[in-house]
C-alpha cells in the first residue's frame, strides 16, 4: 500500500460542483440532438414483434370472450350474484393490465418524443 497519496473521495455533488467551476460552458446548440440522431443508423425492428402483436390479439379474444360469457350469463338469469361481481373484478383487473401493458411503451415513446 501507498501511504504517502492521501484518499480523499469525492461526493457526486462535489464532482459536479468542481466540474461546474473549472470547465467551460458548452455554448447551447438546439440543433444538436438532431444532428447526432440524423446520424445514427436506422432503427432495426426486432424479428420477434410479430409474437407480442399475435400476444395480444389472443389475449384480447380471451377477455372479449369471458366478458360476452360473463354478460350473457347475467341475461339468462336476471340476477347478479357474488360470483359474477368477484367474475366482473377479475375480468375489469385483467382487461385493465392488458390494455396498460399495450399503451403504457406507446405513450411513453410518444412522451419521448414530444
Amino acid at each position: 500500500m501507498n501511504n504517502n497519496k492521501t484518499q480523499h473521495h469525492l461526493s457526486d455533488k462535489q464532482l459536479k460542483a468542481l466540474f461546474h467551476d473549472r470547465l467551460p460552458e458548452a455554448p447551447r446548440n438546439p440543433w444538436f440532438v438532431r444532428k447526432v440522431m440524423n446520424r445514427l443508423p436506422a432503427k432495426d425492428t426486432p424479428a420477434y414483434y410479430w409474437i407480442e402483436y399475435i400476444s395480444y390479439i389472443i389475449a384480447l379474444a380471451a377477455v372479449t370472450a369471458g366478458w360476452w360469457h360473463f354478460v350473457n350469463g347475467i341475461k339468462e338469469t336476471g340476477v347478479i350474484t357474488g360470483g359474477d361481481l368477484i367474475n366482473m373484478l377479475c375480468l375489469g383487473s385483467v382487461s385493465t393490465v392488458i390494455a396498460i401493458s399495450f399503451l403504457a411503451p406507446r405513450v411513453r415513446r410518444w412522451l419521448a418524443e414530444a
